[in-house]
């Protein structure tokens, strides 16, 4: 059986857990090996696309995102995108991982970098403005350098100016998000469903497991994502089943297992319910 194609940093930068590539070399001349970017796969690592001129439509789980000149995405740790064949992706491609920042990041600018990549609140696509292109252009200007003793931190800089930019837009209206008790109750909670979704889809389990009600948590969970608990435990497994239908020959049974389902026909209803087509119909549109 052949799995969700989990793509991992590359063996020889591994250690150092930062990438910066041009997107007409990625998906023309210097395909990867291991994957085909064309098709769904998942990184198990954090990347920044960023557009310099023309238009493409980027999947990014199973969406068609228009992105343009001077736009950019942000794809988060485990999500599943694909670039598009039919297009000319011209611009940088930024890879770099958890351990990289780390390493190099107080836990303070981590904090804040983290929030663009919380997908349940914020969108994926960012304007980037002049002086965010230029930091691009330093970073793979960085890279192709000798390497010294302060070229870490340089990069390291840099990437957190830029993403930190990013973090500003979203502090920004219509995006205004006031970081407190709650926000922290919203993310422990995510957490919690992503730890723990195959072992229930009960609403009442997620509230007990933060020692709050089931109202409480409800208010929370509709303030940042506009979706009710249920709704967010349901559109969760739903995405995680759509990954590994997109991606693997993993029988339908299996996948149901994956996502916690000990009956495979009970799952088989469940999806229905939610996309209104089937679990094979869904993966025919892949095959």
């Amino acid at each position: 059986m052949n799995k969700l194609p989990k793509i991992k940093f590359r063996t020889d930068l591994d250690q150092y857990g930062f990438e910066i590539l041009l997107l007409e070399n990625l998906t023309s001349s210097e395909l990867p090996t291991d994957h085909n970017p064309f098709q769904p796969h998942r990184l198990n690592f954090f990347a920044v696309l960023m557009l310099s001129e023309g238009k493409v439509n980027h999947i990014l789980d199973f969406t068609n995102t228009t992105i343009k000149e001077n736009e950019s995405i942000v794809i988060s740790k485990g999500q599943v995108h694909s670039f598009d064949k039919l297009n000319v992706y011209k611009g940088y491609l930024i890879l770099f991982t958890e351990d990289f920042l780390q390493k190099n990041l107080s836990k303070s600018i981590i904090d804040n970098i983290s929030r663009i990549y919380n997908y349940h609140i914020f969108g994926s696509k960012y304007k980037v403005d002049t002086e965010s292109y230029e930091i691009f252009k330093l970073l793979y200007k960085e890279q192709e350098l000798k390497h010294t003793n302060l070229k870490t931190n340089i990069v390291a800089s840099l990437l957190a100016s830029f993403l930190l930019k990013l973090e500003n837009h979203n502090q920004k209206e219509p995006f205004k998000v006031t970081f407190n008790h709650q926000y922290d109750l919203f993310t422990t909670f995510e957490k919690n469903v992503e730890l723990h979704f195959t072992d229930s889809r009960n609403a009442n389990f997620y509230a007990d497991m933060q020692n709050i009600t089931y109202k409480h948590l409800n208010e929370v969970c509709k303030q940042f994502s506009n979706k009710s608990v249920k709704e967010f435990i349901d559109d969760f497994i739903i995405l995680e089943a759509k990954r590994q239908l997109s991606s693997t020959t993993l029988s339908v049974k299996e996948i149901a297992f994956n996502c916690g389902f000990d009956e495979v026909t009970n799952f088989q209803k469940y999806f229905k319910k939610i996309t209104t087509e089937t679990p094979v119909t869904f993966r025919q549109k892949f095959q």
